[in-house]
């Protein structure tokens, strides 16, 4: 379960979800704060954009260098040996991640 900052220090602000399929998104405005992709074809589950409250975005998906980063996403390197983590110009990793079931649930 994610937790949020409590909004009663920030004024101006105008928080909302935007629910998909594939994602959960919180905005403020027409900006995204933070967005959860959990799209079951990418097969890696991760944050991206994040970023500040007047929707400065601070992170980063798939760099040249290191196309397999997604942003903010948690993942073992190596699980018996086979690496989970890197992926490889064909976009797969040797380790299969699979997500099988999502739930969401958003408060106000």
């Amino acid at each position: 379960m994610i937790s949020l900052l409590s909004t009663s220090f920030l004024g101006g602000v105008d928080f909302k979800w935007d629910k998909t399929q594939d994602s959960i998104a919180l905005k403020n405005g027409d900006k995204i704060v933070w967005q959860h992709i959990h799209n079951k074809s990418e097969g890696k589950p991760y944050f991206h954009p994040l970023s500040r409250i007047d929707g400065t975005v601070l992170s980063w998906l798939c760099p040249s260098d290191h196309f397999w980063h997604r942003s903010l996403w948690l993942s073992c390197k190596f699980i018996n040996k086979v690496n989970f983590w890197e992926e490889y110009r064909e976009n797969t990793s040797r380790g299969e991640t699979e997500i099988t079931a999502v739930k969401v649930k958003v408060n106000d």
